[in-house]
C-alpha cells in the first residue's frame, strides 16, 4: 500500500505493522519539509522507539496513555527549540 493510502484516515486500518506509516510519514515529512518538528506519542518507550528510527529523529516524544497537560508541556518544549 501507499503512504497517501495509508495516511487516508478512511481507509487506513491500525494494524502491528503501524510503526512502518510512522516512519514512511516522518520521511515524508522530511523529504518536504527538513525542519519540520514532530511529536511521536506511542505505548513504546523512547528507547525501544530510538532503535526503529534509524536516521530520522523526532523533535519529541510522549508516550501512551498521557494527559492533555504532558502533551501541552511537550509542544511548549518542542516550539521553544531552534
Amino acid at each position: 500500500q501507499s503512504l497517501q493510502q495509508f495516511l487516508n484516515l478512511s481507509t487506513w486500518k491500525p494494524d502491528p505493522s503501524h510503526s512502518i506509516v510512522t516512519f514512511a510519514a516522518m520521511e515524508e515529512i522530511f523529504r518536504i519539509r527538513p525542519d519540520a518538528r514532530i511529536i511521536i506519542s506511542s505505548g513504546f518507550n523512547e528507547d525501544e522507539l530510538s532503535n526503529r528510527f534509524s536516521n530520522l529523529r523526532p523533535s519529541g516524544f510522549i508516550r501512551k496513555p498521557y494527559s492533555m497537560s504532558v502533551l501541552e508541556a511537550e509542544i511548549q518544549r518542542v516550539m521553544r527549540e531552534e
